[in-house]
């Protein structure tokens, strides 16, 4: 009978490491999980998105045409922020091949083009879209 006990103990023990296991595991998982989504949806993050996109677009862009960009993302954390531009800008104008966007007072991110050619970059109120003309 002794040799039963063992056995016993050594299975609920066997169980116990296993449970504690698993419940670390998915407390590690979901500790990733919420970091990497709080990092996706970040100011910070979609302002660089943000301004690489504006970025290749102006680099891509032929002359004398005009390019729309529908960035809801970038005007709902400006928006979150309760950050107003100036001129009620998100994106400030180019400045020696440089895009800058803003979101909030506190940050901003640039990103450098390699296209020569003049741009325009507006900005339509009502639709909250990005009007890039060359």
């Amino acid at each position: 009978m002794i040799s039963l006990r063992n056995k016993k103990a050594e299975s609920e023990h066997e169980m116990f490491e296993t449970v504690i296991f698993l419940v670390i595991t998915v407390a590690l998982f979901a500790i990733c999980f919420y970091y990497v989504s709080w990092v996706g949806s970040n100011d910070k993050t979609i302002e660089e998105q943000s301004a690489k996109q504006i970025a290749l677009t102006i680099d891509s862009i032929v002359p004398g045409s005009q390019v729309v960009l529908d960035l809801p993302e970038l005007f709902d954390a400006a928006k979150k922020n309760n950050f107003v531009g100036p001129e009620d800008r998100v994106v400030l104008p180019v400045e020696n091949g440089k895009i800058t966007v803003k979101t909030s007072k506190k940050t901003s991110y640039s990103f450098y083009t390699f296209s020569s050619i003049p741009t325009q970059i507006t900005i339509d109120k009502i639709t909250k879209k990005i009007i890039i003309n060359a």
